[in-house]
Formats: structure tokens, sequence, C-alpha cells
């Protein structure tokens, strides 16, 4: 059999379909998506994609994913790609009950790592190397690792942060003081430093009084922060620089078309729903001049080469949503939501977002102009809303739903946050009791239900 023989046969072989331990299924059986053979990753994406098929438990895939690095890459770096790529084979035999296989491909990796030794892009060469030896002390004792040993870290964890974003438009409800207890827990939990951001962009609702009340509402819960306060206005300079960088690259158009227009043109039988048609993306230059001549005040658009984005998110695994051409900047020249939370973020150093799920359908786009920014794109967790009996968003006619109304009922702070920590299915009085006990994995994916009496249930 000759080399290229041997080549299509390997390719006949990995076309069939397999389980999420790589072991080939019957012709015919649905199995584990394969790994595009075209997929482009830069080292670093190539890592992250590996770590995230790792903690699914798919360590087959992510050999996959370390093996077209190895392939590709460049010469100096095969060391390090094949000895990780031999690290993924060694934790997938060890799922497969195969503890000889493992053990084999274990040493290969440890040797080819101390070998490729120091590792660039953030590779913790000695936490992984110090990882495969107590596998390889495990196998040679006769016993197989457990799957939670399976999930290496294959980068030094950056020191990161979590944050909390209010707009001051209004006193925080329990929904909102909910979502900050999780997402101070997440940060807390994780080493993380915790932050917060005023996201007072809307200057007609935004008020500093609202801020003020917002900040001391917080605490009072017991909740701390790292740093001081950061005002988005503030950063207005940092927005406008990222959307030059975008519109230099040709990624950007001027957008004229008003709500209404598209509205009207979303409801017509063609392209995604929700999405924007595209109405502005080719005009030539006559017709903006046209445009702007008839006063038409103009907003700018992300040119996107995508349709829809991946992310994984902590609550909700993968999801793949709707990416169109968004507003980068809107026609008052205030840069656009989608635009200031993804810099913002990335600038400031929050690598963990935690905020509720009515915020998930969004993130693909954010997630998709981080990388075109050249962004990491933060560790997403949406978590269920707080609504009311109707299934709503709570609101002031919904009774005592703010830390204000409570405490005027005679409540307390420590017995709202009570309230708080005990809808997370934690009996704790305090975010730092809580915090000892707070586990992501036992969330619920319901939202919770505010009752006339105050009280929060499962919904």
């Amino acid at each position: 059999m000759t080399e290229r023989d041997r080549d299509d046969a390997g390719h006949a072989r990995n076309a069939r379909p397999r389980d999420r331990l790589g072991r080939p299924l019957p012709p015919g059986s649905v199995g584990v998506p394969r790994i595009p053979e075209d997929l482009q990753l830069t080292s670093r994406q190539t890592l992250d994609y590996a770590q995230r098929l790792l903690d699914d438990g798919t360590a087959f895939h992510a050999h996959e994913v370390l093996e077209a690095a190895w392939k590709n890459g460049p010469v100096a770096e095969k060391m390090l790609w094949q000895g990780l790529a031999q690290y993924a084979v060694g934790l997938t035999h060890i799922q497969r009950g195969n503890p000889k296989g493992a053990r084999l491909l274990l040493e290969r990796a440890v040797g080819r790592l101390e070998a490729a030794a120091p590792l660039p892009y953030g590779v913790d060469g000695p936490g992984l190397i110090a990882h495969a030896r107590n596998l390889l002390d495990e196998l040679a004792a006769g016993r197989l690792p457990a799957e939670s040993r399976l999930r290496p870290r294959l980068r030094v964890p950056a020191a990161g942060a979590g944050r909390f974003a209010p707009t001051p438009s209004g006193d925080l409800h329990l929904g909102n003081l909910r979502t900050a207890l999780l997402a101070w827990l997440f940060a807390r939990s994780t080493g993380r430093e915790f932050g917060i951001r005023i996201e007072d962009l809307d200057t007609d609702r935004s008020r500093p009084d609202i801020a003020d009340r917002q900040l001391a509402d917080l605490a009072a819960i017991g909740l701390d922060w790292d740093g001081p306060v950061v005002w988005q206005s503030q950063r207005l300079d940092r927005h406008h620089a990222a959307v030059e960088r975008l519109t230099a690259a040709g990624l950007t158009y001027e957008c004229y078309c008003t709500r209404k227009e598209i509205q009207q043109a979303a409801t017509a039988p063609h392209g995604p729903m929700g999405a924007y048609p595209g109405t502005c993306r080719e005009l030539t230059g006559a017709e903006r001049s046209a445009r702007r001549a008839a006063g038409r005040p103009a907003a700018l658009r992300l040119r996107s080469a995508v349709t829809e984005f991946e992310v994984i998110d902590e609550i909700h695994g993968c999801y793949r949503g709707l990416v169109d051409d968004f507003v980068l900047r809107r026609g008052d020249g205030t840069p656009a939501y989608n635009l200031a939370v993804v810099v913002d973020d990335s600038e400031q150093g929050f690598d963990q977002v935690v905020r509720g799920d009515d915020l998930l359908p969004s993130t693909p786009r954010q997630a998709y102009l981080a990388t075109l920014l050249g962004f990491d794109v933060p560790r997403y967790a949406h978590v269920p809303l707080v609504l009311n009996r109707d299934g709503k968003r709570l609101a002031k006619r919904d009774g005592a739903v703010t830390l204000a109304d409570r405490l005027a009922a005679g409540e307390t702070a420590r017995q709202v946050a009570a309230v708080l920590t005990n809808s997370l299915g934690t009996i704790a009085s305090t975010p730092r009791e809580a915090l000892d006990r707070f586990d992501p994995e036992t969330l619920s994916h319901s939202p919770w239900i505010f009752e006339p009496s105050g009280l929060l249930r499962r919904g």
C-alpha cells in the first residue's frame, strides 16, 4: 500500500460517524459533529478551542484540533503541538478504558513538552507535565483516573475580572440585585477581581443620583468591588478609536435608514428574522451624497462577513446566534451599546461577563466584534431573570421590588440579601456565606418569579 493509499484509507475511516470518545459508529448513525478540516484558527484560538472541547469531555476532538496545528503550524512549534495532541489522545485512551495506550501517549507527551520548553502562548508546561505524571502514577497503580481529572488547563489562567454594569436610569430591583450577586459570586469563586461600570451613554435617561443609589444598594446587601467605579461616558475616546480602526480596515459603512424603514424591511420575506437587510451596504457615493443633502443623519454599521457566530456560555452551553450589520455608532455620534461594551470589557480586563439571559441573543454579535478588534472573547454566563407572576419583567407596579421598598416595609438589607442568596439554592444570609457554598453547576436555568408576598420562587 502506498503512502497515498494509506492517507485515503485514513480519510475514509475518519469520515465515519464517531461518538464523543472518537469511536466509530455503524454507518447511518448520528455521531458527534467532526471538526471542519478547513477550520482556520490562530495559535491562541486553537488553544482556547481545544480547552473548550476538553472542558466538554471530548478529548478526542481536542486532539483533532491540536493535531491540525501540529501538521499545519510553523516548524519551530511542531514539538509543542505534537506534545499537546498526544496529551489529548492519552486522555481519550483513559476515557475509553485503555490504560496501556494512555500510559504510552502521556509519556510521549511529557517528553515532547519538556523538549519544547519554554512554551509560547501562555501554555502551562509545568502544570501539564505535573498533571500527566499524576495520571501516570494512577495508571501505574492500576486505577483509571476519574472523568473529572481529564480536563487539564492548557494555559496559565489570567488573573482576569468579572463585573456588574448597571444603567443609571432607575433603582435596582430584586432581579438586578440577584444578577449583581451572581456576577460577584462567579468572579470571587474563580479568584477574579470584581468591578463596577456605570453604563451611562444614554444621557437622556442616565442620572448620577440614581447611580449613587445603585452603588449604595449593592454595598448594603454585602457586595464589594475592586478599584474605582468607571463611568462609560468617560471612555468615549476609546469607543471612537475602535470605530476608526474598523473603518480604516473597510469594515464599516454609513446607514441612512429610519427605524420605520428598517422595521418594514425586516418583515419582508428575505434574510434572517430581525437582521438588518443591508439596505445601505452598497450605496454609491452619489447616493450617499443625496441622502446627506436630504438631511438624513448617518449611523455607522459593521460590514459583517458572517451571518451567525457561536459562543460558549457557562449556563446555556454552545449558543449560535444572529450576526448582522449592526450599528456601531448612532446617528447622533453616540457609540452603540454593542461596540462600547466590547471595547470596555476588553480594555478594563473583564474576561468574565455574567448578566441576564435576555442579553444572550446579542452576545454572538459582541463576540464576533471582539475577534475583529483582536480582543479575547470573554467567558459568558447568562443567568435567569426574575419575572413577575405574568412572566414579565419586574416593574414598580409589581410591589416592593427595590431595596428601598423592602426597607420601608420593615425588612433589613441583610434579610433582603438572604432572600437573594436562598434563591440560588444556598442557605446563607450574606454573600460571603454564599460564596463558600456557591456552585454554578447547580444553578436553575428557569426564571425566578417574584410573589406579591416578596418571596422568590422557581418558575
